[in-house]
């Protein structure tokens, strides 16, 4: 009954049906899907509960970052037998910054995300990295990290470019992780510019001017 009913009430929540019945956002936005990190945390937080899930989920986001930061520092800047404790010491760091863990590894999956490109560019790569690359954004926010993944990306493409070890396969892959970005966030291509919605901030002065002491809540 429990799955059942948590079933229901994601369903609900993906059609945002919740909400105010005669509101034109949430009439007029029915179509929208949430994203799929949403959806990621919506099953973590089945078995566990939400206070539960919350500490699951925040627990392998900063685990993602710790050793995704490790595992960078160690192969690429501290590469010494004598300066392993460095990568522990900034991975650790790393890995306590306070993050929106609804977000998934936005932030805290970029280390990771740029050893995997890194080893594709010096062909040092294995199956892992290719999993990361195609994965990240199913557990990443769009607005949160694909301008910053792909100005970091784009920068370290241009730079080992002119050191004449630039790959294509960097290039296809870094083309098929946006095309993975637009199509698991597409509720947000098509409500930006396809879908004739209200903005959110109209929503809020309409309800001030027509809802009963909604200004005073």
């Amino acid at each position: 009954m429990a799955v059942v009913q948590f079933i229901g009430g994601l369903w609900r929540c993906l059609r945002y049906e919740y909400g105010h019945d005669d509101s034109i956002f949430f009439r007029r936005s029915s179509e929208v899907l949430v994203p799929f990190w949403f959806i990621v945390h919506s099953f973590i937080y089945l078995p566990f509960g939400t206070v539960g899930g919350y500490v699951v989920s925040s627990f392998v986001v900063h685990l993602i970052g710790f050793f995704g930061t490790y595992l960078l520092f160690r192969k690429y800047v501290f590469t010494e037998e004598d300066e392993k404790h460095w990568p522990i010491f900034i991975a650790a760091l790393f890995s306590i910054i306070p993050l929106f863990i609804t977000f998934g590894a936005s932030v805290s999956g970029q280390p990771i995300l740029l050893l995997a490109f890194l080893n594709v560019l010096n062909k040092r790569t294995n199956y892992w990295e290719y999993l990361v690359i195609l994965a990240f954004p199913f557990y990443a926010n769009i607005v949160w990290s694909a301008a910053f993944v792909n100005l970091m990306l784009v920068g370290v493409f241009l730079f080992s470019y002119k050191k004449e070890y630039a790959t294509l396969k960097f290039f296809l892959l870094l083309g098929l992780m946006n095309a993975i970005y637009l199509g698991v966030n597409y509720h947000l291509v098509y409500a930006t510019f396809m879908a004739d919605l209200p903005l959110q901030r109209d929503e809020y002065k309409l309800a001030i001017n027509e809802i009963p002491g909604f200004q005073s809540q």
